[in-house]
C-alpha cells in the first residue's frame, strides 16, 4: 500500500556533493529492497527509495529513508528542479495531479488494516 501511494510523490533528499550534503527535489519512482538492513528511528528496514533526482529522468538514485528530509523544499531547490525539468523536457505536476495524490495519501492514512494486509507484511518480513 505504502509503496503504491509513495510512487509519484516528491521528497527533499540529501545527496552528497564532495564532502557536503545538499538537498534536492526528487520524485519517488519506486520503493524497493536495498542490500542492507538499517535503522530509521525505532524501525529497522531494508527499504530504499528509487528517486528521479532534480527532474532529470536519467539521474536515478537509490536513497535510504534516513536521507529524506521532513521539511519543505526551499524556493532555491524548487527553482533548480524547475530549470532541470525544462532542460530535460519533463512536465511539472499539475494542480490536478497534486490533488489526486493528496487524496491517495489521505486514503492511506485513514485506511484500516485488514488481516490479509498484516499477513502480507508478515510474509515480507520473514522472507
Amino acid at each position: 500500500m505504502f509503496a503504491r501511494v509513495a510512487k509519484g510523490c516528491f521528497v527533499r533528499a540529501a545527496m552528497s556533493k564532495g564532502n557536503a550534503l545538499i538537498y534536492k527535489v526528487c520524485e519517488i519512482l519506486e520503493v524497493i529492497e536495498g542490500p542492507r538492513i538499517y535503522q530509521v528511528g525505532s524501525i529497522r528496514t531494508n527499504k530504499v527509495l528509487l528517486l528521479c533526482v532534480n527532474g532529470n529522468p536519467e539521474n536515478k538514485q537509490k536513497v535510504r529513508f534516513e536521507f529524506v528530509s521532513n521539511t519543505a523544499f526551499t524556493e532555491e531547490e524548487f527553482n533548480v528542479y524547475k530549470v532541470n525539468c525544462a532542460n530535460h523536457n519533463q512536465v511539472l505536476p499539475t494542480m490536478d495531479d497534486i490533488t489526486k495524490k493528496e487524496k491517495e495519501i489521505k486514503g492511506l492514512i485513514e485506511y484500516q488494516l485488514q488481516e490479509e494486509d498484516v499477513e502480507a507484511v508478515s510474509v515480507e518480513c520473514i522472507s
